[in-house]
């Protein structure tokens, strides 16, 4: 019987083989280790990986995604591990959780490939892609959360196996050669199998939300996310969406964003020639799921609560909402109400980084960039910059006359100095010189 080392790691405990690499694995898998030692250990870790079963690949993968180290050695062998094992088969005991459980680690892998942007392999993102349609069926609600978030982190509309086949090494010029004449057309049929992947995706979320799985906040704000850059087919999502948020606690907060996410929902394109822009059934899913959202804010305060207690800056981002988006007045008019009655400060709603827009044109345009000195109140601060010499200066009037010197002039009061003969001619002289 193999015995077995147990170890706490995402929260599940994994348990390690013993044997020759179990020194590298306990130190990976510490929960203290710090990144420049988890980098440290990559080059060995490399080592241990063929040995690894696909649970504890798909942890080795994630626990250096979580710490921000993209090695691709380590990471490429991780995930063509993951994508390349055999799922499943149906005559196992109990296939519907170990599908599951495998579909949890494929999805897993797919999100910290694009997140950390290793997809410049055709052929190992083709594999990824149909080994996320082919478990899309038996994914939880976390895991199409996953994809769905791998595909808006990658950011590719179309996607065909004509870029595996023609990358160097995937068809050779002998290959090339022995196709028939409709080669032109060989690899220009290939499906889009991102739009394959996205319909499996919306299959599988309107099922989850009838099986009523139970689905957390922050699952559904990253999948509204998601939802806004990759769009989606039909209404159906939009209505499996409000589902499986009708029974979720939600904050003000979440709800904004959630609010602004639904709105930049769009209708994804599967066929261009075959185009119609009528999304009716998404619009009115909208309105459905914007009537839902409202409802939950308004059941937190009540209108009167929500203009005493409500944040500034929340209330600025939902007028935002209503000003960019007028239809959603009529949607949401209740909300609408509570929202304008509250007082907001004009200098909360202007941004940060805004310059202030109250006077403006040339007139008020300063003509010379003079740093203006600020007005200190510390006597102090004025203290340093007076010369000492004036800090001993005594007036004539300070200390005892009899101590002066005879140079000194003395005081002569008024009515007694003599006057000489010409002064009134000196006066005359000093003060009207054109005169006399």
């Amino acid at each position: 019987m193999r015995t077995g080392r147990l170890l706490r790691c995402l929260g599940n405990e994994l348990s390690v083989p013993l044997g020759s690499h179990t020194a590298v694995l306990s130190r990976v898998f510490c929960p203290k280790i710090q990144s420049p030692e988890l980098a440290s250990l990559a080059v060995e870790t490399i080592e241990v990986i063929p040995q690894l079963d696909l649970l504890h690949t798909v942890a080795v993968l994630d626990i250096f995604s979580r710490h921000g180290i993209r090695h691709e050695p380590l990471m490429f062998g991780c995930l063509w591990k993951v994508f390349k094992a055999e799922p499943p088969t149906s005559l196992c005991q109990g296939h519907a959780s170990l599908m599951q459980g495998f579909a949890v680690r494929t999805a897993t892998a797919f999100r910290i490939m694009c997140q950390h942007g290793l997809v410049h392999d055709p052929q190992l993102v083709a594999i990824a892609l149909g080994r996320c349609t082919e478990c899309a069926p038996h994914m939880t609600l976390g895991s199409v959360v996953d994809v769905y978030e791998a595909v808006k982190e990658w950011d590719r509309k179309f996607f065909s196996i004509a870029e595996a086949a023609l990358h160097s090494g995937g068809a050779s010029e002998e290959q090339m050669d022995d196709v028939s004449s409709d080669s032109p057309t060989l690899f220009s049929s290939q499906p889009n199998m991102m739009d394959v992947l996205c319909g499996e995706l919306e299959s599988r979320l309107i099922s989850v939300a009838r099986e009523d799985y139970e689905a957390s906040v922050q699952d559904a704000e990253r999948l509204l996310g998601s939802l806004a850059a990759v769009g989606v087919a039909t209404g159906d999502v939009v209505l499996a969406l409000c589902q499986l948020i009708k029974p979720l606690k939600v904050t003000a907060d979440s709800l904004l964003k959630m609010m602004v996410s639904l709105h930049q929902v769009h209708m994804r394109v599967v066929d261009v020639l075959d185009y119609n822009a009528n999304d009716w059934d998404i619009q009115s899913a909208r309105r459905e799921l914007v009537k839902t959202l409202t409802a939950k804010l308004l059941s937190l305060r009540s209108r009167g609560s929500f203009a005493r207690h409500c944040d500034r800056q929340l209330v600025v981002g939902f007028r935002r909402l209503f000003e960019k988006y007028p239809a959603l007045a009529d949607d949401a008019p209740q909300l609408w109400d509570a929202v304008r009655a509250v007082r907001v400060p004009q200098k909360e709603v202007m941004k940060m980084n805004e310059p202030c827009r109250f006077l403006g044109g040339e007139l008020f345009k300063g003509k010379y960039a003079v740093k203006v000195k600020p007005v200190t109140t510390s006597a102090a601060e004025v203290e340093r910059f007076v010369p000492p010499q004036f800090k001993t200066w005594s007036g004539p009037s300070v200390g005892n006359n009899r101590h002066k010197s005879p140079k000194t002039p003395r005081v002569v009061g008024f009515g007694v100095q003599k006057i000489s003969k010409d002064y009134i001619k000196m006066k005359r002289k000093k003060f009207a010189p054109s005169v006399w």
